[in-house]
């Protein structure tokens, strides 16, 4: 009996022992995961500023190649992407910001549809002059002053051509000519860096192939689109 309990007091010691042992080294490795962590924290912040810095640098070399001089004389017209209004703010903060009517015309008519709001805001949209803009927004406001306080607060001077810079040759209100060239790249885009800009150049070379054939049947130097243009303008003013 007295050997047994001798047994069973070593078996009780070495289980304390073994346990001290494993909650010594279940401590140790704790600890040293915790400082893992740490090191690894601070090696993810010096990595993470180490890319804004390659970004910056990277903008920077964009901005110089291409010669954007900050933006002036530029246009950009905005799909409501916050991000990359921001990013455009900072990197080009002299061009001229511009909203896409279409994608402001896509949330007014979750609301307010039906085809008398849509050719009243089209027609608000493409407004050559305040006047005509603000004609165009009574007679909504004559309709739903709701639907007109929503197009208000949607800050027009960045989607009616009333109020963009006349020293700009772009009177686009919406961006479907960038959206058109997205869908005709797709699968360029998915192509290494020079097939795909290759695919692009020879795109753009026929583009303008067509365009020059076209425009040799033109009877004057402006085109047929110009010249209609002109004609309404003409008539609107008598």
């Amino acid at each position: 009996m007295e050997e047994l309990q001798d047994l069973e007091l070593i078996d009780v010691q070495l289980d304390e022992y073994f346990t001290r042992k494993q909650i010594s080294r279940c401590k140790d490795e704790f600890l040293n995961s915790l400082c893992e962590e740490e090191d690894a924290d601070n090696d993810g912040d010096e990595h993470v500023s180490e890319k804004e810095e390659e970004d910056d640098k990277e903008e920077e070399l964009v901005e110089e190649d291409l010669g954007l001089e900050g933006g002036r004389g530029m246009c950009v017209i905005s799909d409501q992407h916050k991000g990359l209004l921001e990013a455009t703010k900072e990197i080009l903060p002299h061009c001229e910001h511009r909203q896409c009517a279409r994608h402001i015309y896509a949330n007014f008519r979750k609301t307010y549809s039906g085809v008398e709001f849509r050719n009243l805001f089209w027609a608000a949209a493409k407004s050559t002059t305040e006047g005509e803009f603000k004609s165009n927004m009574g007679k909504i406001k004559s309709i739903s002053v709701a639907a007109y306080e929503h197009l208000m607060l949607r800050q027009p001077k960045t989607w009616c051509r009333a109020f963009f810079s006349s020293g700009l040759a772009c009177e686009a209100v919406e961006n479907g000519i960038a959206e058109c060239f997205n869908a005709i790249m797709v699968d360029a885009r998915k192509k290494p860096l020079l097939t795909m800009l290759e695919e692009i150049r020879l795109y753009i070379m026929e583009r303008f192939f067509h365009l020059k054939k076209q425009a040799e049947k033109w009877e004057g130097e402006c085109g047929p689109a110009i010249i209609k243009k002109m004609k309404d303008f003409g008539e609107d003013t008598k």
